[in-house]
């Protein structure tokens, strides 16, 4: 098991003059920039244990250089709800030697009146079974890695955004599939790893 309850339970939501008598379109000033700063990094930090929460706290970076005072009250939001539902990361054993690598990608366009904002998500599992059947069965899976972020390319709409998801998510699985494949059968020279990654044959499906 893996997780950060402790550390989560330390952090202080931000306290300010600025939040109760300021509107939330107003930019902070510089001692309440400072905290938000602050907090967000320290939030941040939760990205290795907490993938419930990546999202918001990549909305929240995005305003980070010039953050309004509802971007303060956000972040304590988040903070608040973190420390009132504690998590963690557990792993448990497999049922079977057989597993698959399954990887599950989202994306989201919004567009705004000047700008164009796409989020990505992606989440690499490790579940039971070595069928195509397995892949769309419930059960023990592992987390291997996870990623929210921004789209890497200029998309104008949900579906661009969705395929540069959808690539992009696949090319880090292709790695990650070939450490798997590795940790079956053993060192894999440059040339098979082309091989496999052209015409299949890893150990993991």
């Amino acid at each position: 098991s893996l997780d950060q309850i402790e550390y989560t339970q330390n952090l202080c939501a931000i306290s300010h003059p600025e939040i109760r008598t300021r509107r939330n379109d107003v930019l902070c000033g510089p001692e309440l920039h400072l905290l938000y700063m602050s907090l967000l990094g320290a939030v941040a930090y939760l990205y290795l244990t907490r993938t419930d929460v990546l999202v918001f706290i990549c909305a929240c970076q995005r305003w980070a250089h010039k953050p309004s005072v509802i971007h303060v009250k956000r972040l304590n939001t988040i903070l608040k709800w973190l420390q009132a539902n504690p998590k963690r990361l557990m792993y448990r054993a497999f049922k079977t030697q057989a597993t698959h690598l399954r990887i599950v990608s989202d994306a989201a366009f919004k567009k705004e009146e000047e700008h164009g904002h796409a989020l990505r998500g992606v989440v690499y599992l490790r579940a039971n079974g070595n069928v195509a059947a397995a892949f769309c069965l419930s059960g023990v899976v592992h987390v291997l890695e996870f990623l929210a972020k921004s789209v890497r390319h200029v998309t104008r709409s949900t579906f661009s955004a969705e395929l540069h998801s959808g690539c992009d998510s696949v090319d880090l699985g292709i790695l990650i599939l070939l450490l798997l494949h590795e940790m079956e059968v053993g060192p894999t020279r440059r040339s098979e790893a082309r091989d496999l990654r052209d015409n299949g044959g890893y150990a993991i499906p």
